[in-house]
């Protein structure tokens, strides 16, 4: 990648504290250092994407959906960062590529479907687990009220739609991106998501 494009996605970085990736509705704590300049207290662990009963992102429990069938366990989930200064780290540290998911979860139905027929199945977990790094952010239904640092991301990668997927090789540059989902086309999804990512890792 070239370097013209690495340097302002550091500093973009530098910009996104977890303030800024947190719901709009639920500010992050923040603590003076020794300059006096209040600065954000990062949280003691990563946030988790998925909650703690998966079945909140069924859109409709009543008709169930096609999935891939979901883990049953939570140690078969994947985890999901929510600072991208953590998640870019753990992407360099692994040497994998980084998904970031760019969502709506609390207004979107397609988001919402894209989560329980995709993010939370089986084989997208396996998958994620063994070769990816998750960045998840969420943005409220009019993105122009979202914290500018994150507008700044979404305005950096161009994201034009909810949901967008990107993939980013370790080096920051995008591999892959997608925007939007088709419910009930689970199977489709993963597949090409699958695809993006063994060509990345050298996966047969």
């Amino acid at each position: 990648m070239s370097r013209t494009l690495r340097a302002p996605f550091f500093s973009l970085l530098t910009l996104m504290v977890p303030l800024a990736l947190c719901s709009c509705r639920a500010p992050s704590a923040v603590s003076a250092g020794e300059s006096g300049v209040a600065t954000p207290e990062p949280p003691d662990d990563s946030a988790s994407f998925l909650p703690e009963d998966p079945s909140q992102l069924s859109a409709s429990p009543e008709t169930p959906r096609p999935t891939l069938s979901s883990p049953q366990r939570p140690e078969d989930f994947a985890r999901w960062e929510r600072d991208p200064a953590r998640a870019k780290r753990k992407s360099e540290l692994l040497d994998r590529p980084l998904l970031i998911l760019f969502t709506g979860l609390s207004w979107s139905t397609n988001a919402k479907l894209l989560g329980e027929e995709v993010f939370l199945s089986k084989s997208f977990n396996r998958l994620a687990r063994e070769h990816l790094t998750l960045l998840y952010l969420d943005f409220p239904q009019n993105p122009r009220e979202a914290p500018a640092a994150l507008q700044q991301f979404k305005t950096y990668y161009d994201v034009r739609g909810f949901p967008s997927v990107l993939i980013l090789r370790p080096d920051g540059s995008v591999a892959y991106r997608r925007t939007g989902y088709v419910p009930g086309k689970a199977q489709d999804y993963f597949r090409e998501l699958e695809t993006a990512v063994r060509q990345l890792t050298g996966q047969p």
